[in-house]
């Protein structure tokens, strides 16, 4: 097993991250409260006895504040291989969940109006209703298209073709 979880002799088909647009809502909180504290003559500074390094410390704390959300971005992957799909996560360690495509059980996609617009969604992977599990790829991008690719690969799987999908 490598670093996603993927299992010798698995094919990968794709990997891919959530949509950039996941990082723009924190962002923009995080950029916000930098200008916010930036003005009333820097409590923070003016706290920690930082006289006229009020940039210094509003630049640190931004930098700080947006790691989470950006190392979240950077590591988390839905990945598609020939007998599994998986939602990876490893912001600091490896939280991998995988489905195998025979326990398929349904594919379906929500979009608002800013996910048809941007091109982004969720893409939810039913399984059989007595297990009453799923996987969210949440923030997906191309979601029509990840759901096409992952129905082929269902159906190549279930056929026994899963070589050619």
């Amino acid at each position: 097993m490598n670093n996603w979880g993927i299992l010798a002799g698995e094919v990968v088909r794709f990997a891919r991250r959530r949509h950039v647009v996941t990082l723009l809502g924190p962002l923009a909180a995080i950029v916000l409260a930098g200008i916010l504290v930036g003005t009333e003559s820097c409590p923070i500074a003016l706290a920690l006895d930082l006289d006229g390094k009020c940039p210094l410390v509003v630049a640190f704390a931004l930098v700080a504040a947006s790691l989470p959300f950006v190392l979240d971005w950077l590591t988390t992957r839905f990945i598609l291989t020939d007998q599994r799909l998986l939602l990876v996560r490893a912001p600091l360690w490896l939280r991998a969940r995988s489905l195998w495509l025979e326990d398929v059980a349904g594919l379906s996609v929500r979009q608002g109006v800013l996910g048809r617009v941007g091109n982004f969604g969720d893409l939810w992977v039913d399984t059989p209703a007595t297990r009453r599990s799923f996987l969210l790829f949440a923030f997906a991008p191309d979601p029509l298209v990840l759901r096409d690719q992952i129905a082929a690969a269902v159906t190549a799987r279930k056929l026994g073709t899963a070589g050619d999908a």
